[in-house]
C-alpha cells in the first residue's frame, strides 16, 4: 500500500486531487514543493482526509500572505511646524474640540501626522500601490519621546520606524522639507 501512495505522488497526485481520486491508501514520501524538501507521512486510508489535514502534514499554509507596501505616496498638502511643541499644540486643540483621541507618528527624526485618503475613495489608485495624503503636518524631533505635554494634555507619539512606508515618508520630509530655521 505504501508503494502505491509513492507512485501516486510520483505521477503528480497533488493535495488538491487526492480527494477526488477515489483511492484509499497509505503513503510515506518525500516530495519537493517550490524547491524545498518536505517530509510527509499519512497513516491510514486517505478517504475522509481534508485538504487541511494534508496541508498540516506537509507544513503547507492555508493562507497565502503577501506584504505589499505602497509603491508611491502622493502628498497633496504639507504643513511645516518649527517645533514639536507647536505641532502638538495644534493636535491638542483638535483633540479638545473634537473629543477624539489622536496620536502623532515619529520616525527618522521627524514627528508628523498624515491624513491619508481612504482606499475606498480612490480604489484604482490603491490597487496600483499609490496612496494619497491630503495633508502631512510635521516638525523636527531628533530623539523619540512617547508623548508631548501641552498644558494639562499629553499628545501620544507612536514610533513607526518599523513601518516601511511611514519611515520612508518621514525620511522624505526630513531630507526635502525642513523648516528654514533647521536649514541654517
Amino acid at each position: 500500500m505504501e508503494q502505491l501512495g509513492y507512485k501516486y505522488w510520483q505521477r503528480g497526485l497533488t493535495e488538491d486531487n487526492i480527494f477526488s481520486s477515489g483511492r484509499s491508501f497509505t503513503f510515506r514520501t518525500i516530495l519537493t514543493r517550490n524547491g524545498s524538501k518536505v517530509t510527509g507521512v499519512i497513516f491510514g486510508p486517505c478517504q475522509g482526509l481534508t485538504l487541511r489535514d494534508v496541508r498540516a502534514v506537509f507544513g503547507l499554509s492555508m493562507v497565502s500572505i503577501i506584504h505589499a507596501p505602497p509603491q508611491e505616496i502622493v502628498v497633496t498638502g504639507l504643513t511645516s511646524f518649527t517645533s514639536q511643541q507647536n505641532l502638538a499644540s495644534m493636535i491638542a486643540f483638535v483633540m479638545n474640540v473634537s473629543g477624539q483621541p489622536m496620536a502623532l507618528y515619529w520616525a527618522e527624526g521627524v514627528v508628523f501626522l498624515a491624513d491619508f485618503v481612504e482606499p475606498e475613495a480612490l480604489p484604482d489608485e490603491y490597487v496600483k500601490g499609490k496612496i494619497y495624503a491630503s495633508n502631512v503636518s510635521h516638525a523636527p524631533m531628533a530623539k523619540y519621546n512617547n508623548l508631548i505635554r501641552v498644558g494639562n494634555m499629553e499628545v501620544p507619539v507612536i514610533d513607526v520606524s518599523s513601518n516601511i512606508a511611514l519611515r520612508d515618508l518621514a525620511q522624505w520630509i526630513r531630507e526635502n522639507h525642513q523648516s528654514a530655521s533647521e536649514k541654517s
